[in-house]
């Protein structure tokens, strides 16, 4: 440990670098390893608490943008499905005629992989729940330790502080690697559920380029049945 880095730093003004830098220091220094004053607990106390309020901030950060992609998501695939809706209103008053019979399959087709999308995405923000109440939940309990920290390192008692400070501080490196492997597990989740939504806009865009394929072919067959029409009142005609 680099005390005299650690003494030249002001925690409150660290840098985003300084504490991405500083995470692994303080969170796996081993403070059975040598002899602590009550200066260099103090120090690496106020350290932690910072980089601890630091990680927390990320992950607020990513679960925003996870929540702001889901609900996007949830716009265009509902936009999406309306279109369809109404692609089909039309189809049903066109001729029954097995070229029109067998687009409204694939019609049909696609709607269902719109619905199975729709449930792909519903469990994707079920899942950005689970991950908001874990965030909450690490959240409360890195506020308690907060406070606690904040008491130790203003507890006025000399006798026996260097012990009493000293025990503060492991069970403060103890809590923290906790909080840390909880924040590791939350990010691998957020990492996976954020790869489920790529793959889930990838299908998205399949599914629109086969419904805007499938428009082209209704429109054309619209049209071709519209010019038979005339061609055939005006031979009657």
């Amino acid at each position: 440990m680099d005390w005299n880095y650690l003494f030249s730093l002001t925690p409150e003004d660290l840098s985003e670098e300084e504490k991405d830098g500083l995470y692994n220091t303080v969170t796996w220094f081993n403070c059975d390893g040598e002899d602590l004053s009550v200066k260099k607990c103090v120090t690496v106390i106020k350290i932690t608490q910072e980089v601890l309020k630091y990680k927390g901030e990320q992950v607020e950060v990513l679960l925003h943008k996870l929540d702001e992609l889901a609900t996007q998501q949830g716009e265009e695939e509902g936009r999406r499905i309306e279109s369809d809706t109404e692609v089909r209103s039309s189809r049903s008053r066109k001729s029954s005629s097995i070229e029109l019979e067998n687009l409204e399959q694939k019609y049909l087709e696609l709607k269902s992989k719109y619905k199975k999308q729709g449930r792909i995405n519903e469990k994707n923000s079920n899942e950005i729940s689970k991950l908001q109440k874990k965030v909450t939940n690490l959240e409360q309990e890195k506020n308690r330790l907060i406070s606690e920290l904040q008491v130790a390192s203003q507890d006025d008692t000399r006798s026996d502080v260097s012990e009493t400070v000293k025990e503060q501080h492991k069970e403060l490196v103890n809590t923290v690697h906790v909080k840390n492997k909880q924040i590791s597990d939350l990010l691998r989740d957020i990492e996976a559920t954020e790869q489920d939504n790529v793959i889930l806009r990838e299908k998205l865009t399949t599914v629109r380029d086969e419904l805007a394929t499938a428009t082209k072919e209704l429109t054309l067959l619209t049209e071709n049945f519209k010019a038979s029409k005339i061609e055939q009142e005006e031979s009657l005609g």
